[in-house]
């Protein structure tokens, strides 16, 4: 009884709905770091939400510390964090990165140890290798040409000293220069294929205005992707109450996943399967828009519906089968 236009509108309303609801979603998600911006800081650091058990980190990181550094750049969004992540772990074996240790440490160093024609150290020693500081690092295939270099020292007990060779970026460089003196000799360590050597460096904000040091920086050796996944992080930090920060973040989520769920929506009822929206416009836009004759519109409705409709099922049985495996 009402213009076939007017009918189009009618039962494209809830899509139209759902798509302005995105549309809102982005904007406040766009927005929210102004919104909240006189309780909450945002994007000059990360915080650690919380660490799963079973994540690498755990004991290493509590809830409330701060990312400042990951392997010598600065960290400042989960993106970020994501990003450089992956970059260190598809350029760990182009990449080259010591420290400069004294040569009287090296001196003092425990040999390395051959086992299954693989060297190896004693205890919780790491193996270290000289090199130059414009040099690649040598990767484990290759260890058997620097046999004279290989020495065992602590892991954790470079860490305070100075950065040399290229995988710091401009970190270990100075105008192309070697920053390690003469008494000091650019060590790398040695990490086998399928592992990475990444630097953490964090902070604990209860104790920033307090005179002993808090936080500081320990080594990640293993699979970097794994170890980016299983923590929580957020970008927003609380400036008046320490710890508060799951209004921003709850809802971030909820945003988040309201945009989610209404573009499913308006996809889903867009679709041209049997018993949704889709169905109705496809049929109304078919009398709106084309000069078909009945017969010929009605073959096409049933047959894009059909089509609709099987490949929806399709795609649900996949994801279905997706989510049990």
């Amino acid at each position: 009884m009402i213009p076939r236009v007017a009918t189009l509108r009618i039962y494209c309303a809830g899509i139209w709905h759902n798509a302005a609801l995105c549309l809102v979603c982005v904007l406040t998600l766009f927005l929210l770091p102004f919104i909240f911006y006189p309780l909450y800081s945002h994007g000059e650091s990360l915080m650690v939400m919380d660490v799963s058990p079973k994540s690498p980190l755990y004991g290493y990181l509590s809830p409330g510390d701060i990312i400042t550094m990951l392997d010598g750049t600065h960290i400042r969004t989960t993106k970020e964090w994501m990003d450089i992540s992956y970059f260190l772990e598809n350029k760990k074996s182009q990449t080259n990165k010591g420290y400069c240790v004294p040569n009287i440490v090296i001196a003092g160093s425990k040999n390395a140890e051959i086992v299954d024609d693989k060297f190896t150290c004693p205890n919780e020693l790491t193996l270290f290798t000289t090199i130059s500081c414009d040099s690649r690092l040598v990767n484990g295939t290759n260890h058997i040409q620097t046999k004279e270099h290989i020495y065992c020292i602590p892991g954790k007990g470079v860490l305070g000293e100075k950065k040399c060779g290229d995988g710091w970026g401009n970190i270990g460089k100075n105008d192309g220069n070697c920053l390690c003196t003469e008494d000091e000799s650019c060590s790398a360590p040695i990490y086998m294929t399928g592992v990475t050597w990444v630097e953490i460096t964090f902070s604990r904000p209860e104790c920033e205005n307090k005179e002993h040091k808090c936080g500081g920086s320990f080594v990640f050796v293993g699979d970097i992707k794994s170890m980016a996944r299983s923590i929580w992080l957020t970008e927003y930090r609380s400036r008046w109450l320490y710890g508060v920060v799951y209004v921003p973040v709850v809802v971030e989520k909820l945003l988040v996943n309201t945009f989610h769920v209404s573009l499913m929506l308006a996809l889903l009822n867009s679709l041209p399967v049997y018993y949704l929206d889709g169905e109705s416009i496809l049929e109304v836009a078919l009398c709106c828009f084309c000069s078909l004759t009945p017969r010929i519109r009605e073959l096409v409705l049933r047959s894009c519906l059909v089509a609709g409709t099987l490949v929806c099922c399709v795609l649900i049985l996949r994801i279905l089968f997706l989510v049990i495996s």
